[in-house]
């Protein structure tokens, strides 16, 4: 494996919280062939990064399966409003900076409160709770507070990654 080509599948990890097998859906080609697709899509790893995001985010737009309504996002930030998160995990990303992301079971309520809300059921829910707890919320050295920003933050990411639900 090609380390541009492991960069890239870790900063979509960070970005999106994707796995190989979910770019390998995204563009139809096998596990064992993705990384020399990926790193044949742009001349450089960071551009093909980018690429990826756009990519994604047309599946996303054009596919999606599921939306996620103003009432849904109201709900679950009301939801999310008070809840206690605990503190959050450090990690490095892609790049080698410091960034945090949820715990697991901060991930799991979050990604089966909105499963609850939006209406899906339990496989795609535990997808959601993956990425949540795989991608990356904040990059800084010191954790973020959990303010009302940060839990909207929460809420727009699960949301987005709630609409490739059934895509990738």
């Amino acid at each position: 494996m090609s380390s541009s080509a492991d960069w890239i599948k870790m900063r979509i990890g960070d970005e999106l919280g994707l796995v190989a097998e979910d770019l390998a859906r995204l563009y139809g080609v096998p596990l064992p062939d993705l990384d020399t697709h990926l790193t044949a899509l742009e001349s450089s790893p960071q551009a093909a990064v980018q690429r990826i995001l756009s990519d994604v985010d047309g599946v996303r737009m054009g596919y999606r399966i599921i939306i996620v309504t103003d009432q849904h996002l109201a709900a679950i930030r009301e939801r999310l409003r008070t809840y206690p998160f605990h503190p959050l995990v450090s990690a490095a990303g892609a790049d080698g900076a410091i960034g945090w992301h949820l715990g697991g079971d901060d991930a799991q309520f979050v990604a089966f409160r909105m499963a609850d809300i939006v209406g899906i059921d339990f496989d795609w829910s535990d997808v959601l709770r993956m990425r949540l707890h795989r991608l990356i919320l904040h990059y800084s050295d010191q954790s973020p507070e959990i303010t009302p920003t940060f839990r909207d933050r929460v809420v727009d990411v699960a949301a987005y990654l709630i609409e490739l639900t059934g895509i990738l």
